[in-house]
């Protein structure tokens, strides 16, 4: 699935680049040039994302991926519809793809140590909505910021490409924070990373695992004392596990605060639940 990512990546500036090349051809030559750099710049970092796959790699990808997407839509192409469409549909499998969880386990696994499996956490949807609100923000700077200077608009020029290294900043460690959630398989047992919700990385050692299940419907939306839930509203999926005895863990609250509970109950939701299941069942054998 990688190297379908790569190529389908690499061919983009055929397709995409062709439609946004025929937007231009009425612009004036600087903002023309201008856009073409900024476009292949983001084009050449997402190919080096591909190429590097770790976890920046996939922050990288959560920020520029459906960018070409939205490029063509807005471009207002004087391109054939069919041209356009080929380029819709290119781009748009080229952001599917680049962000399946394929590619985002195999980012993941790059960060592991040894005989560590490490996979993602699944991204709740109200944090996927804020990212991609965020994303489009940051990107519309980041274009409008050179486009407005190359047409000498120096006031807007220089205002959107402030913004656009304050909020771009701002967008990269945050998505990046989504990195710092996943759980890894190590010898001792199971360590749940979740920066949200935990103020550190909880090992699950497996003699103290009792059971591992996955949550049924009618109780994605319980809350239980006893229960450490770090699924955030990423409900579909969700795996449950029961210890033999209750272990203690460090909540992060609302103003950076810290609170230590007591719970026998642990809530959280692979990226790939079936997967998990399977790679538990030994630990359980």
């Amino acid at each position: 699935m990688l190297w379908v990512a790569r190529l389908l990546w690499l061919l983009l500036p055929v397709t995409t680049g062709s439609v946004l090349n025929d937007a231009t051809t009425q612009w004036r030559q600087a903002p023309s040039v201008t856009l073409a750099v900024v476009a292949y710049s983001l084009w050449l970092i997402g190919l080096i994302a591909l190429l590097l796959p770790n976890a920046k790699s996939f922050t990288v990808l959560r920020l520029v991926a459906a960018l070409p997407v939205v490029a063509v839509v807005l471009s207002g192409s004087r391109s054939g519809s069919f041209m356009v469409a080929i380029a819709v549909m290119h781009a748009t499998s080229s952001a599917i793809i680049a962000l399946s969880a394929p590619i985002a386990d195999v980012c993941a696994q790059a960060q592991a140590y040894g005989d560590e499996v490490r996979r993602p956490l699944r991204t709740p949807p109200l944090i996927c909505l804020a990212m991609s609100i965020e994303v489009a923000f940051v990107a519309a700077l980041l274009f409008l910021g050179p486009i407005a200077l190359a047409n000498s608009h120096l006031v807007l020029g220089v205002a959107a490409s402030v913004g656009a290294v304050g909020a771009g900043a701002f967008a990269c460690r945050s998505v990046h924070s989504l990195s710092k959630r996943f759980y890894v398989f190590v010898p001792a047992g199971l360590v749940i990373a979740d920066s949200f919700t935990l103020a550190d990385p909880v090992l699950l050692p497996s003699e103290r695992i009792g059971s591992i299940k996955p949550i049924e419907t009618g109780a994605n939306k319980g809350i239980f004392d006893g229960t450490v839930d770090t699924r955030l509203g990423a409900f579909i999926g969700g795996i449950e596990i029961q210890l033999r005895e209750p272990g203690e863990f460090g909540l992060r609250k609302k103003q950076r605060t810290l609170e230590m509970v007591q719970a026998h109950r642990v809530r959280f939701t692979p990226l790939r639940p079936q997967e998990f299941l399977a790679l538990a069942a030994p630990s359980r054998a």
